[in-house]
């Protein structure tokens, strides 16, 4: 037992099993109230929910991701409050699809196309040139202001652009 009276419930079971092979019930039975008394304290003493804390992040390591889904929540509600649409993501999906015809299958061949070069330098000579947005520039290009029309405008200069060169570098005629 520690020195000076008990303070903590193990502390009043220690004092209560010593009082009681003393031989000192009245001892005993003082430090076992006192015990339940401490012990009912513990209960009272507020815990806290670490399911209902705020999550702090990961550090530097999370922050482009979480700074990526602030962009992405920005954007929604940037979208819903100048243009009254309720889907943003419907609406770029619809874009894309408007562009590409099937964006899914244009995003999968153009990927596929690529690996197939990487490795093999082999191309779809259709597909060489195509370029294929994500909707995250989609949404920034609809953010700037611009109109899905603007956007296709774009989508065909930068197609004859890309046909017009080869690494950056003009070709020969």
């Amino acid at each position: 037992m520690t020195t000076g009276s008990p303070s903590t419930v193990s502390e009043f079971v220690k004092a209560s099993q010593a009082a009681i092979i003393a031989g000192d019930l009245d001892a005993a039975e003082t430090y076992k109230n006192q015990a339940l008394a401490m012990k009912g304290l513990d209960e009272l003493t507020p815990k806290v929910d670490a399911s209902k804390r705020l999550d702090m992040g990961e550090g530097e390591a999370a922050s482009a991701t979480q700074e990526a889904n602030a962009n992405t929540a920005a954007m929604k509600a940037w979208y819903t409050k100048s243009t009254g649409g309720t889907d943003i993501d419907g609406d770029i999906e619809t874009v894309l699809n408007d562009m590409y015809g099937n964006y899914r299958r244009a995003r999968w061949a153009k990927a596929a196309d690529f690996t197939r070069f990487i490795r093999s330098g082999q191309y779809d000579p259709a597909l060489k040139s195509l370029v294929v947005y994500t909707p995250e520039q989609i949404m920034m290009e609809l953010a700037a202001g611009l109109t899905v029309s603007d956007i296709k405008s774009a989508q065909k200069a930068t197609q004859l652009e890309s046909q017009d060169t080869s690494g950056g570098l003009a070709k020969a005629a």
